[in-house]
Formats: C-alpha cells, structure tokens, sequence
C-alpha cells in the first residue's frame, strides 16, 4: 500500500510539474506590459474620430497586452519642426502639458489591440504623444510628427523598454510554484518513511 501511495504521489508531481510547463509557454505566447523596445503602429481616422493602435515587441514580435496608454496631440510649432528627427521623430520632453490639444486614453481590445476617440480634431500639423503608464512610477514615451487632414493618418512610433516586472506573470508562476513546493515536501516526508528515516 505505501509503494502504491508514494507512485500515485509522483504521478501527481509529474502531471503539476507538466501543468507548469504549459503555462510557462502559454505565458511566454504573450507580454504583458514590455521588457523590450515596442513598436506601435497607429491609424488614425479624422472623420470618426477613431484612433487605433497596435503594439508589438520589437524583438519577441509579441502583442502587448494589458498595457495602460493613451494618445495626446500638440500644435506642431516652428521650433518642434526645427527638432524634428530624420523619421518626423520628436524629443516628447519638448512638449508641454499645457499646449496639449487633444487626448484620448486607449482601451485593451486583445491581441495588442487598443482604440481611442480623438474628435473635432482640425486639419493641420501636429505632435503625436503616446504615453505608456502601466506602472506607477515608470512612464514610456514616444513622439513623432504627424499631418491630419481628410484622409487617414498612419504612422509608427517606438515606445522605449520598461523597467518593472511582470506582476501578472509573477503571480501566475507562484501559483503553481507554491503547491508544487507542497508537493515537494509531501514526497520527501514520503520519501524518508519509505526508507524507515522518519521517526514519529
């Protein structure tokens, strides 16, 4: 009985022990937030008003999900053009709150997805902000001139990396760390009566 016992506890460890692999790789499918440099490729549709974004990790090629952001336009002045990059790129630290004309927070839609409103926004030049505030504390920026007219507006924008972990990732392989230490304990108290070490 006790041979039989300790065999279905290390079948049970292997099946956890296999769970958590899946999840590691589920997990590694995704980016919650970014530990690397990210793309967001925006479209922007004058009309309605709709602003969509898509972000992707640069290296991973990932959508980033869950990520707290949001949209901002400021009048394109003389002396942002005058500092205006090789790719229309901006130092967004020249840009202040104060002259900022319109801003849309950006929702989660899955996939990297997110949509926002920008409307009645007028024809004309401007500096397009994206403001990544996932963590208290830590803000990721990118700036890049864009032109709003009739048509639609796309442009691409690299938002720079985050310093903070993963608090949902983290929580998730304590999940499965914790009872999987249980576990582990279980078996060696096993382990030892099986060899006549553990006296009660």
């Amino acid at each position: 009985m006790r041979v039989l016992a300790n065999f279905k506890l290390v079948r049970v460890a292997r099946a956890l022990i296999f769970a958590f692999s899946l999840l590691l790789s589920a997990l590694s499918g995704v980016a919650q937030a970014h530990g690397e440099f990210v793309r967001t490729d925006i479209t922007f549709r004058p009309g309605g008003g709709e602003f969509v974004l898509l972000m992707t990790g640069q290296s991973s090629k990932l959508p980033i999900l869950q990520a707290q952001i949001q949209a901002q336009l400021y009048p394109l002045t003389p002396a942002l053009k005058a500092s205006l990059g090789p790719n229309q790129d901006l130092d967004w630290n020249k840009l202040e709150a104060r002259n900022r004309s319109y801003y849309t927070p950006l929702e989660d839609q899955g996939s990297g997805k997110y949509l926002g409103k920008l409307e009645g926004v007028k024809p004309g030049a401007y500096a397009l902000l994206l403001v990544d505030t996932t963590y208290k504390g830590e803000s990721a920026n990118a700036a890049k001139a864009i032109t709003v007219g009739g048509t639609e507006v796309r442009a691409s924008l690299i938002l720079p990396k985050t310093n903070t972990p993963t608090s949902y990732l983290v929580y998730a392989l304590l999940g499965l760390l914790i009872p999987l230490g249980i576990l582990g304990g279980v078996l060696g108290v096993a382990w030892l009566d099986r060899r006549g070490k553990l006296k009660v």
